[in-house]
């Protein structure tokens, strides 16, 4: 390109010795060290190429196999691609069409698939006829791992007879909907822009109930409430909801947000197929960010950013170059990569997450993906670096967050003799676990339930699970039914939702009879277990532990599997029972080792005379002290029960 010799000269020359061809070197280490492959290759039937830059080897292959025919390009493509490769070539030939992009996959020596995406230039000679096609070809494994990890969570969604919500107090549109109110016939993006109100699919003659049991709930300052009403579906069909509504106050006692979850209560259908298709799919948008691109010298100063890093920073690129990117990193992160640059930079390659700063002071996490440049002898070139923009995720979990938050007990029971206490922490912003307390007027009256439940895994798909988990149970238990029933119903919904997600959840589900009015006399405990661990219940007076124990598989495996209650009637006042997650035993320290049940044991022992909160602060506080600041690996949650005869704690 031209240069303007009117024009002034640039702020950061160029150093000396930076001509083309002393660029050459660098920008094929670039080129090699990236993960876009070059290509040039004949149009001929064969397609034989001419070049092939060296960083193929990355899909297990040498150029030189390429470029000497010991190999052809469409040997490395998955068998079941080539197919649709050739034909679509061919096509693009036929329709002159001179540039494309193609998906497909590559199979290394050692079997290794990689999705990548190929973009292709014909070339014509002088007369007009194509006699070359040149590009590059990226690695889009990722990408299409990430697609299908979306489309997973998404099946879920859409399998789930859950809708959830969130709504601010005197606004027509929803904040948030769920996916799955389309299965209802109706836009989830038409409710979130308020060109449809949630009341224009309640039922007619069901408006003014709903209206003044709002009015009521509102005016008595309940913080939840539970409503039940019929909507109409886009189709005409009428189906009856159960609505658990959790209401957000500001400061001065109004109503700020509405949130929590829609349950289909109509008569419940046994399989996943026979779920109503709905008329308009779900638009799944995936919009992927441009990747902001620096490279720093060995005193980690910018020689480059691209455009992409500059926008995210809203400054101009000759804004950057020159100058560290600590300065605009926020204190937090700029504390942790001075803390680790030793063992950053001795790594080839690092990912680590951080936050800058932008020009008008909004604060921008990203995800870094970082490598050293070095020549062909090992030299240091560059430090180079991919940085992406990762708000959007970051505002869905913290939505995700305060919406799970708010699904669990906002307060412990009051029962006379009991004292109890629950608390969850997720290893992500969101987890996996659940705890939750209940009522069965029905089968138990006077009887108080404790449930803990725990899907595998944690993050966005095990928290939608435990949603649909307990939106179920707190329907279920409001129905007649021995304990024993309820869990095999539960189980044999979430069969239904868990089909093909490789999930399951493990839960233990305890009565606790308050009925009893002799403050030294006997209490009696009715439990079931699936899959969970065993409750421990802790006898201070003769210093043992019991487990409360029985047969019982995971929920959502065998939606058939008979399970059994367990029963014991001689707890008395001073005993207390420990129901919790194993994230609490499997939590780790920095050297890996694990904390242990005998640990949790032995705080329990040391304050069986405390309140059962401060039991369960201490527990949290001995497992955080010994995970010496490590990150949970698992959700961790606990339950406490103390039995204290006439009345709790002071």
């Amino acid at each position: 390109m031209a240069s303007d010799p009117s024009a002034p000269a640039p702020e950061n020359p160029p150093p000396p010795g930076s001509s083309d061809a002393d660029m050459l070197p660098l920008a094929k280490g670039i080129v090699e060290k990236s993960p876009a492959v070059l290509f040039r290759r004949l149009n001929d039937d064969a397609h034989r190429l001419v070049y092939v830059s060296e960083n193929i080897s990355r899909y297990g292959y040498s150029a030189r196999d390429l470029l000497e025919g010991r190999f052809e390009f469409a040997d490395i493509v998955h068998p079941e691609d080539r197919p649709r490769l050739a034909a679509e070539i061919k096509e693009y030939a036929r329709l002159g069409q001179l540039e494309y992009t193609q998906e497909y996959r590559l199979v290394s020596p050692d079997g290794q698939v990689f999705w990548v995406q190929d973009e292709t230039l014909a070339e014509r000679d002088e007369h007009g006829r194509i006699t070359h096609y040149q590009g590059i070809v990226m690695d889009i494994t990722a990408r299409r791992q990430a697609e299908e990890a979306l489309r997973q969570a998404n099946l879920i969604v859409e399998r789930s007879p859950i809708i959830l919500f969130r709504r601010t107090a005197g606004v027509t549109g929803l904040d948030y909907v769920s996916q799955n109110v389309s299965r209802y016939g109706y836009d989830p993006e038409a409710l979130r822009r308020g060109t449809l109100a949630f009341l224009d699919i309640v039922h007619p003659d069901d408006h003014a109930s709903l209206i003044s049991q709002v009015r009521a709930a509102r005016l008595a300052g309940k913080d939840e409430y539970a409503l039940r009403y019929r909507i109409r579906t886009a189709s005409g069909e009428i189906r009856w909801i159960d609505d658990v509504t959790t209401v957000d106050f500001d400061e001065h006692g109004e109503p700020r947000h509405y949130q929590g979850v829609l349950a289909d209560v109509t008569e419940r259908v046994l399989a996943q197929e026979a779920l109503r298709k709905s008329e308009e799919k779900h638009r799944r948008i995936l919009e992927t960010a441009a990747e902001g691109f620096i490279m720093m010298d060995a005193g980690l100063r910018l020689v480059y950013c691209n455009e992409a890093y500059a926008a995210m920073l809203g400054y101009a690129q000759e804004e950057l170059v020159g100058r560290s990117p600590l300065e605009w990193t926020t204190p937090e992160s700029r504390a942790f990569l001075q803390a680790h640059r030793k063992r950053l930079l001795a790594q080839e390659r690092r990912s680590f997450e951080g936050a800058l700063v932008a020009r008008d002071g909004t604060v921008v996490p990203v995800l870094v993906h970082g490598n050293t440049l070095r020549d062909a002898d090992g030299n240091f070139l560059n430090h180079i670096a991919f940085v992406t923009n990762i708000s959007e995720q970051k505002k869905a979990l913290a939505l995700a967050e305060e919406v799970q938050r708010s699904l669990l007990p906002t307060a412990p029971p009051v029962r006379r003799g009991l004292e109890v206490a629950g608390r969850m922490t997720p290893s992500e912003s969101i987890g996996g676990d659940y705890f939750d307390y209940f009522d069965l007027p029905s089968s138990y009256p006077g009887w108080l339930g404790v449930v803990v439940g725990d899907i595998a895994g944690h993050g966005v798909d095990a928290a939608l699970l435990m949603t649909t988990a307990r939106a179920f149970l707190r329907q279920r238990v409001q129905r007649p039914g021995e304990l024993a029933e309820m869990m095999m119903d539960l189980n044999r919904a979430l069969v239904q939702d868990m089909a093909g997600s490789g999930r399951f959840m493990t839960c233990f589900q305890l009565l606790i009879d308050c009925c009893v009015q002799d403050a030294g006399a006997m209490g009696r405990l009715h439990w079931v277990r699936a899959g969970h661990d065993p409750a421990l219940l802790y006898d201070p007076e003769a210093d043992t532990f019991t487990e409360l124990d029985g047969p019982g598989l995971p929920l959502g495996i065998l939606d058939d599997f008979p399970f059994e209650s367990r029963q014991m009637d001689n707890v008395r006042p001073g005993m207390l029972i420990a129901v919790g997650t194993d994230g609490i035993w499997e939590a780790m320290d920095a050297q890996g080792q694990l904390y242990g049940k005998e640990r949790f044991k032995n705080v329990l022992r040391r304050h069986s005379q405390a309140t059962a909160t401060d039991i369960v602060d201490a527990v949290f506080q001995d497992v955080g002290q010994f995970c010496q600041g490590v990150r949970f690996q698992d959700d961790v949650t606990l339950v406490i029960i103390k039995l204290v005869g006439t009345a709790p704690h002071a």
